[in-house]
């Protein structure tokens, strides 16, 4: 897809909801939104975070000079979490992990009014095929596509979802269809000892995934999602298409420098 199919925009923060202790949602509000209305909950975005001290966004450009870089807006990949175009509203969703990190720093301390520069590939995506049976794999960061893909499926389909969190107080009430049960794996060391692949596959292999029409939706850290593809792909068997894998975040390596080698994961067969 060309530049020409990707609209940005430059929003400012409307409104802090904490979800739960270590959940944000933010309300961000921008003139420039109804391209967005074409997009679909659930697929990526790119936010741009204007750095300690500026008060801009300033969108990366191979054309500034070298003396500019440190005001240009940092780069994060998240969820569109829906929106209100008669508000004039955005929604994205924040794991509160701290202030080490720019996004969730801004989350966190941006005051009201902040701006934020947000962008999208202006089309809709399928989240998920329909199938009869899902198998949704994901941690803290991608709850709000879990959210997504379970809203968009029929009554009667049927699955397991397992979701890693860091405690008791990060579950989410998850409107999901009655067959779908819901595993959250509790794991306060999530960030550099992620549990989550190889509890998934126990409890996968002591259930069987022999069923007739089935999808598996994987979005966690990348050593995960390298162990879970393996899995479907190799030791199961299943075909490409019935594998969506990404990973969000590599442990101890930032978005950007890690952005090559896990888009080389994803396209792995």
């Amino acid at each position: 897809m060309n530049k020409s199919n990707i609209h940005r925009t430059i929003m400012y923060l409307k409104k802090r909801e904490y979800i739960n202790s270590n959940y944000i949602k933010l309300t961000f509000t921008g003139t420039d939104i109804e391209p967005f209305s074409k997009c679909t909950v659930g697929a990526n975005n790119k936010i741009f975070i204007p750095p300690k001290g500026v008060e801009e966004v300033i969108f990366p450009n191979n054309n500034l000079k070298d003396e500019l870089e440190e005001t240009i807006a940092i780069r994060r990949t998240y969820t569109h979490a829906g929106m209100d175009l008669r508000k004039k509203e955005m929604y994205v969703e924040f794991v509160a992990h701290g202030v080490e990190g720019p996004a969730s720093d801004y989350a966190i301390n941006a005051p009201i009014g902040a701006p934020i520069g947000l962008a999208m590939k202006i089309k809709e995506t399928e989240l998920a095929p329909d199938v009869n049976s899902y198998y949704i794999i994901g941690d803290a960061t991608a709850i709000p596509v879990i959210k997504a893909i379970l809203k968009s499926l029929k009554a009667d389909v049927n699955g397991e979802v397992f979701i890693e969190v860091s405690s008791q107080e990060d579950y989410q009430s998850l409107n999901k269809p009655e067959g779908i049960n819901i595993h959250w794996i509790v794991n306060n060391k999530t960030a550099e000892d992620t549990v989550l692949a190889d509890k998934a596959i126990t409890y996968l292999e002591a259930i069987g995934t022999d069923v007739t029409t089935r999808f598996a939706f994987i979005a966690c850290e990348f050593s995960n999602v390298r162990k879970l593809r393996n899995y479907f792909r190799k030791v199961k068997n299943w075909e490409r298409e019935e594998v969506s894998a990404y990973s969000y975040w590599k442990y101890g390596v930032a978005e950007t420098k890690s952005e090559k080698e896990r888009r080389e994961e994803k396209n792995r067969l």
